[in-house]
């Protein structure tokens, strides 16, 4: 008996690229992070990471758990399973292999496109641009910054003692007058 294929879902709807996704302009190739808006739970997130090389989808502490990707008119929404973690980040979310594999979707780098089936039987195509992207990395070094001023504080905790005041070295200037000392003569 031959065996039946179990297809995935939206299977049947072929996905393609071709000049006409080309941009006007493609500095460095492949350089820029596919870097998408969408909404998740209801909010429009500006920075979604689309990271074809993860193993797995993080949602970040102040993000929601529901995706919907595209307009009104042609839009798909699924469920996703996500791993929460609770730091900052310079993305709302990171999508990783699980949800292209639930959306059936495909990445162009080169363009920075992601296209996927739609409902009505059309391809949904989402767009990038090159300035997200970049945006991002400002903010990832914001951030990252700001971990160096963690890490050195916390290893000044380690060292100082809370018990104790710190000693006063500055110069110490009595609060009386002195007469001798202070008078000016005209």
């Amino acid at each position: 008996m031959a065996e039946v294929p179990e297809y995935i879902d939206w299977s049947n709807q072929s996905i393609s690229f071709s000049k006409a996704d080309h941009l006007k302009a493609v500095p460095r190739p492949g350089h820029a992070a596919l870097v998408l808006e969408a909404q998740i739970g209801g909010y429009n997130m500006s920075k979604v990471f689309m990271d074809g090389g993860s193993s797995l989808n993080l949602l970040f502490a102040s993000t929601m758990n529901a995706m919907v990707f595209g307009t009104s008119s042609n839009f798909r929404k699924e469920k996703l399973e996500f791993e929460v973690v609770d730091w900052e980040s310079q993305y709302h979310a990171i999508l990783g292999r699980p949800a292209f594999a639930k959306f059936m979707a495909v990445h162009h780098y080169a363009y920075l496109k992601l296209k996927m089936p739609g409902n009505n039987g059309t391809t949904i195509t989402v767009h990038g641009s090159f300035s997200r992207p970049d945006n991002c990395d400002r903010d990832f070094q914001k951030i990252a910054s700001k971990f160096g001023v963690k890490e050195e504080l916390n290893a000044l905790d380690v060292v100082t003692d809370y018990t104790h005041p710190p000693a006063d070295n500055r110069n110490v200037k009595s609060d009386e007058f002195d007469v001798a000392k202070e008078t000016k003569k005209y």
